[in-house]
């Protein structure tokens, strides 16, 4: 396998590697195409070589070949020429670097060999400093070429250094051959360079890196304001993966030039270097942040610990916005943020977004712009959590119909707004809040802040429970007045317009109708149902007469044969109930007992009741008078027991759940 160097299955190799510039924004199936000729070079190369002595490591629009042979200079050097032939033919711009080093093979998780080591590492650092004007390459591989002279028209020149943060430092050179002269081009070397760089390769992110880094010392540039202008919508999306772009920055991509150079005056840069914190769990601020450099990992999200891993639950990429839920609600932060890369963040606080942008009249369209952006996140983060909508679980009204909840939610988009309540006044009634065109129609949540209700319950109402405090919604939920009076502030409400949840469909309109009178001046129920009714097949003539009366008396109901929709798993459906349901409802008879189905209902229960810290989730229901209590499973004979033909038993039952005051969870 060539010459050995470092630990047991480390090989030294030659490595050539190339990148595709601006591929990503070009039609799907011009990149087919070209991937479909890079893969055609590298074959050729493989197939003139000893059998397993070349390997390709792919990475989408280009990636790395590497030559474990002891002779691998000429065939190195061949598809060097070869890829910039193939460059210059088709006029598709193309990054090429050679470097030299140590490998160790391992087995891939799909059976193909797997390369790491410092020097693929080096290899695919070294491409994103370089541009498709000059064939760049390491000191190692040129020593590598001069001692062998296989190539006396190949030529070297230049040398520059570029220093690695982490890996050691060395000379980079140009590498010439008979037909093409390389250049430096625009490799960047500071801020300016920078950002010639960045608009050359399109990289609308680090433009905007680089413009403010310049604009924080010369904030008349006009370098930078000629560079915005070329900024373009498919420029600014979300980076998924190293050779994947996500959708279009819900509101930068969405902005004029005036706008754009407008928001990127007020937003303030933010660096921090590797395993920093952005910010901590719980701690308060106002700002919210665009990434434009490197990835943020979420931690302890909503104080939830690690769950025993050092693994993010979630990791942000260039382009995504963090910290936008504090930034909108006034409440302190929600999850630990920290940098996995270094990071440079642009930051924006409530105030510059709502106030000093807002002075002038092309800083007024943008903050249109991030006012439209928050509202939809405070709808989602709302839905999420309120089980009157759609609930942590998925399973509340806008998960009915035959649409994806997503659906529903983009709906609901277009006719949200979030409030901001002037509290000089201590008593809030709806005509305090509600927009004058809109005749005050709509759904009205509390989501920061906390209120009391001016009934005789004085019951304090808090934002991050997510109370309803008013509804209006012709032909859906009457008109219910309130008095509210102020406890805590800022005051921030989320007003649904009427119009948009009259466009959701009937089975989400219709659900919306029972869950929403139980949500008013109330927090919000983190459970969608009262009871999961777990029982036989065979019992349902006289289960669902149980259903009818609970159902009678506005005690909500998952059964399976109304809440399990055709293609859906029936585990999962199961599962789901269960979560989203208050209690169990044992509805136990014989066939009950010969159930192996219902028996598993009853077990997951159990194990969510450890879950919960609770216990007590599950209460039995016999359903014929004369049955015994070996029917009963032994793991649940300690609950009470209810008898169905015993109707002031089922009257106190119902009352019980009528109550909701003794919430299992």
């Amino acid at each position: 396998m060539g010459d050995s160097a470092g630990p047991p299955g480390a090989h030294t190799s030659g490595i050539v590697s190339c990148d595709i510039v601006g591929h990503s924004a070009a039609d799907v199936s011009r990149q087919l195409s070209r991937v479909a000729e890079l893969n055609e070079i590298v074959a050729s190369t493989i197939a003139t070589s000893p059998a397993g002595q070349v390997v390709w490591a792919s990475g989408g629009d280009g990636g790395h070949v590497l030559f474990l042979q002891k002779s691998w200079q000429q065939p190195a050097l061949d598809l060097i020429l070869a890829l910039r032939t193939w460059s210059d033919v088709n006029d598709v711009p193309l990054r090429i670097t050679g470097h030299h080093g140590v490998v160790a093979s391992v087995p891939g998780a799909d059976g193909r060999v797997q390369m790491v080591g410092n020097a693929i590492n080096y290899a695919g650092w070294l491409l994103t400093q370089v541009t498709h004007e000059g064939i760049v390459v390491s000191d190692a591989f040129r020593r590598e070429i001069v001692v062998t002279e296989t190539d006396p028209v190949t030529t070297f020149s230049e040398p520059r250094s570029i220093p690695h943060t982490e890996l050691p430092p060395q000379l980079l050179f140009l590498m010439s051959t008979d037909g093409f002269q390389s250049e430096w081009g625009r490799a960047p070397q500071g801020d300016h360079d920078g950002l010639e760089f960045a608009v050359a390769q399109g990289g609308g992110w680090d433009l905007l890196y680089f413009a403010k880094r310049i604009w924080q010392v010369n904030s008349t540039d006009r370098d930078v304001m000629r560079a915005l202008e070329d900024v373009r919508p498919d420029h600014l999306r979300y980076q998924r993966t190293t050779s994947e772009m996500g959708d279009v920055n819900p509101f930068f991509g969405h902005l004029s030039t005036d706008e754009l150079q407008e928001v990127l005056r007020f937003g303030q840069l933010v660096e921090r270097r590797r395993g920093e914190f952005v910010c901590r769990y719980d701690e308060p601020g106002d700002t919210m942040w665009v990434i434009l450099r490197g990835r943020v990992g979420v931690y302890n999200s909503e104080g939830d610990g690690f769950g025993g891993t050092a693994k993010p639950k979630h990791v942000q990429q260039q382009g995504e916005i963090v910290g936008e839920l504090a930034f909108a609600l006034s409440r302190n932060r929600t999850a630990d943020l920290v940098a996995l890369t270094d990071v440079a963040l642009l930051s924006f606080s409530y105030e510059d977004a709502q106030l000093r942008m807002a002075m002038t009249k092309v800083g007024e369209t943008a903050a249109r712009q991030v006012s439209a952006f928050i509202n939809y996140r405070v709808l989602q983060h709302v839905g999420d959590n309120a089980p009157y909508l759609l609930g942590t679980n998925r399973t509340g009204p806008l998960a009915m119909g035959s649409r994806p909840w997503e659906y529903a939610l983009a709906v609901l988009r277009k006719h949200c707004e979030l409030l901001v309540v002037d509290t000089r006044s201590l008593d809030l009634v709806l005509d305090d809040i509600a927009p004058p065109a809109s005749r005050g129609r709509g759904l009205y949540i509390l989501v920061a802040g906390a209120v009391r209700t001016g009934d005789s319950r004085n019951s304090l109402l808090k934002g991050k429970d997510f109370p309803v405090l008013w509804t209006d919604v012709p032909n859906l939920v009457p008109a219910q007045p309130g008095t509210y009076r102020v406890h805590e502030e800022p005051v921030k409400v989320l007003r649904i317009a009427a119009e948009g949840l009259e466009e959701l469909e009937a089975p989400q309109r219709q659900a919306l109708r029972r869950t929403l009178p139980r949500a008013l001046a109330s927090p919000a129920d983190k459970y969608e149902f009262d009871v999961f009714l777990c029982h036989s097949k065979r019992d349902w003539p006289l289960v669902s007469q149980v259903r009818n009366r609970l159902a009678r008396a506005n005690i909500s109901c998952w059964v399976d044969e109304e809440h399990t929709p055709p293609g859906i798993s029936v585990t999962e459906s199961m599962e789901r109930g269960l979560r989203s349901s208050r209690y169990l409802l044992a509805c136990v008879s014989a066939d009950f007992a010969q159930s192996a189905w219902a028996q598993h209902e009853l077990r997951a229960i159990l194990h969510l009741d450890v879950q919960r810290r609770s216990g007590n989730s599950i209460l039995v229901l016999m359903l014929n008078e004369h049955d015994g209590d070996d029917l009963v499973p032994l793991f649940v004979r300690d609950a009470k027991r209810i008898n169905y033909a015993n109707a002031g038993e089922f009257d106190a039952l119902m009352t019980f759940l009528q109550s909701r005051d003794t919430a299992a969870g």
